[in-house]
Protein backbone atom coordinates (compact mmCIF):
# COMPACT_ATOMS: atom_id res chain seq x y z
CA UNK A 1 0.00 0.00 0.00
CA UNK A 2 1.58 3.61 -1.10
CA UNK A 3 0.20 6.35 0.94
CA UNK A 4 -0.64 7.92 -2.18
CA UNK A 5 -3.23 5.64 -2.89
CA UNK A 6 -4.78 6.45 0.20
CA UNK A 7 -5.10 10.42 -0.91
CA UNK A 8 -6.40 9.08 -4.52
CA UNK A 9 -9.38 7.37 -2.85
CA UNK A 10 -9.88 10.77 -0.60
CA UNK A 11 -9.68 12.76 -3.78
CA UNK A 12 -12.64 10.80 -5.27
CA UNK A 13 -15.13 11.67 -2.17
CA UNK A 14 -13.68 15.23 -2.34
CA UNK A 15 -14.74 15.91 -5.68
CA UNK A 16 -18.32 14.17 -5.03
CA UNK A 17 -18.43 17.25 -2.65
CA UNK A 18 -17.45 19.75 -5.33
CA UNK A 19 -20.42 18.14 -7.49
CA UNK A 20 -22.08 19.29 -4.39
CA UNK A 21 -21.13 22.47 -3.71
CA UNK A 22 -21.33 23.53 -7.70
CA UNK A 23 -25.20 22.74 -7.40
CA UNK A 24 -25.62 24.48 -4.53
CA UNK A 25 -23.88 27.39 -5.47
CA UNK A 26 -25.76 27.97 -9.11
CA UNK A 27 -29.37 26.82 -8.05
CA UNK A 28 -32.31 29.98 -8.00
CA UNK A 29 -31.72 30.11 -4.08
CA UNK A 30 -29.14 28.81 -1.82
CA UNK A 31 -29.99 26.06 0.68
CA UNK A 32 -27.69 27.45 3.57
CA UNK A 33 -28.09 24.78 5.60
CA UNK A 34 -26.44 22.23 3.42
CA UNK A 35 -23.73 25.44 2.16
CA UNK A 36 -22.90 25.17 5.49
CA UNK A 37 -22.62 21.31 6.00
CA UNK A 38 -20.01 21.77 2.78
CA UNK A 39 -17.86 23.73 4.21
CA UNK A 40 -17.83 22.33 7.53
CA UNK A 41 -16.92 19.12 5.22
CA UNK A 42 -14.20 21.43 3.76
CA UNK A 43 -12.80 22.64 7.08
CA UNK A 44 -12.82 19.50 8.49
CA UNK A 45 -12.28 16.38 5.81
CA UNK A 46 -10.95 18.21 2.90
CA UNK A 47 -8.71 20.22 4.79
CA UNK A 48 -8.16 19.24 8.41
CA UNK A 49 -8.13 15.62 7.64
CA UNK A 50 -6.54 15.73 3.66
CA UNK A 51 -4.48 18.54 2.97
CA UNK A 52 -3.02 18.10 6.73
CA UNK A 53 -2.46 15.04 6.16
CA UNK A 54 -0.56 15.38 3.20
CA UNK A 55 1.63 18.69 4.89
CA UNK A 56 2.48 16.89 7.90
CA UNK A 57 3.33 13.63 6.17
CA UNK A 58 3.54 13.51 2.35
CA UNK A 59 5.23 16.28 1.59
CA UNK A 60 8.33 16.18 4.47
CA UNK A 61 9.00 12.51 2.85
CA UNK A 62 9.12 13.62 -0.44
CA UNK A 63 11.63 16.41 0.15
CA UNK A 64 13.72 14.53 2.79
CA UNK A 65 14.17 12.51 -0.86
CA UNK A 66 15.00 15.94 -2.77
CA UNK A 67 11.79 17.05 -3.77
CA UNK A 68 12.30 21.32 -3.53
CA UNK A 69 10.59 23.01 -0.81
CA UNK A 70 10.30 25.92 -2.59
CA UNK A 71 9.47 25.56 -6.00
CA UNK A 72 8.24 22.79 -7.91
CA UNK A 73 4.97 20.38 -7.48
CA UNK A 74 5.06 20.33 -4.14
CA UNK A 75 5.33 24.41 -3.24
CA UNK A 76 2.28 24.35 -6.18
CA UNK A 77 0.15 22.12 -4.02
CA UNK A 78 0.79 24.44 -0.95
CA UNK A 79 0.10 27.01 -2.64
CA UNK A 80 -3.38 25.60 -3.57
CA UNK A 81 -3.80 24.87 0.21
CA UNK A 82 -3.79 28.41 1.00
CA UNK A 83 -5.68 29.52 -2.29
CA UNK A 84 -8.21 27.68 -0.78
CA UNK A 85 -7.94 28.26 2.35
CA UNK A 86 -8.81 31.83 1.50
CA UNK A 87 -11.94 30.89 -0.36
CA UNK A 88 -13.44 29.52 2.18
CA UNK A 89 -13.25 31.87 4.70
CA UNK A 90 -14.82 34.24 1.84
CA UNK A 91 -17.93 31.16 1.94
CA UNK A 92 -17.78 31.36 5.61
CA UNK A 93 -17.87 35.22 5.85
CA UNK A 94 -20.64 34.90 3.00
CA UNK A 95 -23.07 32.34 5.27
CA UNK A 96 -22.15 34.63 8.31
CA UNK A 97 -23.70 37.77 6.85
CA UNK A 98 -26.67 36.08 5.46
CA UNK A 99 -25.14 36.70 1.59
CA UNK A 100 -26.07 34.41 -0.73
CA UNK A 101 -24.80 36.16 -3.37
CA UNK A 102 -21.52 36.53 -1.88
CA UNK A 103 -21.19 32.97 -1.27
CA UNK A 104 -21.27 32.19 -4.98
CA UNK A 105 -18.52 33.35 -6.43
CA UNK A 106 -15.92 32.02 -3.74
CA UNK A 107 -17.69 28.52 -3.84
CA UNK A 108 -17.64 28.09 -7.53
CA UNK A 109 -14.14 29.83 -7.82
CA UNK A 110 -13.05 26.61 -4.83
CA UNK A 111 -14.60 24.29 -7.02
CA UNK A 112 -12.46 25.16 -10.25
CA UNK A 113 -9.39 25.53 -7.77
CA UNK A 114 -9.69 22.01 -6.15
CA UNK A 115 -11.05 20.11 -9.16
CA UNK A 116 -7.37 21.54 -11.21
CA UNK A 117 -5.91 21.19 -7.85
CA UNK A 118 -6.59 17.06 -7.53
CA UNK A 119 -5.92 16.57 -11.42
CA UNK A 120 -2.29 18.20 -10.73
CA UNK A 121 -1.96 15.80 -7.75
CA UNK A 122 -3.13 12.57 -9.50
CA UNK A 123 -1.05 13.19 -12.58
CA UNK A 124 1.89 14.57 -11.79
CA UNK A 125 2.56 14.67 -7.69
CA UNK A 126 1.57 11.21 -6.46
CA UNK A 127 3.31 9.65 -9.42
CA UNK A 128 6.18 11.61 -8.55
CA UNK A 129 5.90 10.04 -4.72
CA UNK A 130 5.55 7.08 -5.25
CA UNK A 131 8.84 7.26 -7.04
CA UNK A 132 10.79 8.73 -4.66
CA UNK A 133 9.73 7.72 -1.32
CA UNK A 134 11.79 4.93 -0.48
CA UNK A 135 9.94 2.04 1.09
CA UNK A 136 11.17 1.97 4.92
CA UNK A 137 9.73 5.50 4.44
CA UNK A 138 6.69 4.60 2.88
CA UNK A 139 5.65 1.98 6.37
CA UNK A 140 6.52 5.17 8.37
CA UNK A 141 4.17 8.02 6.36
CA UNK A 142 1.67 5.12 6.49
CA UNK A 143 1.94 5.05 10.36
CA UNK A 144 2.10 8.96 10.60
CA UNK A 145 -1.37 8.57 8.70
CA UNK A 146 -3.07 6.16 11.27
CA UNK A 147 -1.73 8.20 14.30
CA UNK A 148 -3.13 11.29 12.42
CA UNK A 149 -6.48 9.81 11.52
CA UNK A 150 -6.98 8.75 15.26
CA UNK A 151 -6.65 12.34 16.48
CA UNK A 152 -8.96 13.80 13.96
CA UNK A 153 -11.99 11.11 15.45
CA UNK A 154 -14.95 10.13 13.75
CA UNK A 155 -16.15 13.82 12.86
CA UNK A 156 -14.28 13.40 9.39
CA UNK A 157 -16.15 10.41 7.99
CA UNK A 158 -19.59 11.33 9.86
CA UNK A 159 -19.64 14.62 7.30
CA UNK A 160 -18.15 12.57 4.17
CA UNK A 161 -21.17 10.34 4.73
CA UNK A 162 -23.61 13.57 4.66
CA UNK A 163 -21.81 15.26 1.93
CA UNK A 164 -22.28 11.43 0.03
CA UNK A 165 -25.75 11.54 1.19
CA UNK A 166 -26.86 14.88 0.05
CA UNK A 167 -25.40 14.02 -3.18
CA UNK A 168 -27.50 10.80 -4.23
CA UNK A 169 -30.57 12.68 -2.35
CA UNK A 170 -29.63 15.78 -5.45
CA UNK A 171 -29.67 12.60 -7.94
CA UNK A 172 -26.61 14.48 -9.18
CA UNK A 173 -24.57 12.95 -12.13
CA UNK A 174 -21.23 11.59 -11.56
CA UNK A 175 -18.43 13.67 -12.83
CA UNK A 176 -16.04 11.79 -11.08
CA UNK A 177 -14.61 7.94 -11.24
CA UNK A 178 -16.18 6.41 -8.48
CA UNK A 179 -13.44 4.21 -8.04
CA UNK A 180 -12.16 3.72 -3.84
CA UNK A 181 -12.38 5.76 -0.76
CA UNK A 182 -16.06 6.31 0.39
CA UNK A 183 -18.12 6.42 -3.27
CA UNK A 184 -18.28 2.34 -3.26
CA UNK A 185 -21.26 2.43 -0.79
CA UNK A 186 -19.99 3.27 3.21
CA UNK A 187 -17.69 5.85 4.48
CA UNK A 188 -16.31 4.58 7.49
CA UNK A 189 -12.74 3.65 7.66
CA UNK A 190 -12.26 3.69 4.49
CA UNK A 191 -8.53 4.24 4.63
CA UNK A 192 -8.29 1.27 7.22
CA UNK A 193 -10.03 -0.97 4.39
CA UNK A 194 -7.48 0.41 1.34
CA UNK A 195 -4.27 -0.55 3.53
CA UNK A 196 -6.37 -4.03 3.84
CA UNK A 197 -6.68 -4.29 0.21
Amino acid sequence: MKPTEILRAEHVVILRSLDVLAHLAQADALDTQGAALLVEFLQTYADTYHHLKEEQQLFPAMHANGAPRHFGPVAVMLDDHDAGRTLVGEMVAALEAGDDSAFRVPAMNFVELLRDHIAKENEILFPMADGMIPEDQVTEVLAGYEVFEAECGSRPEELCSKVLAMAERLALPETTQAAGGCMGGTCGAHSDAARQA
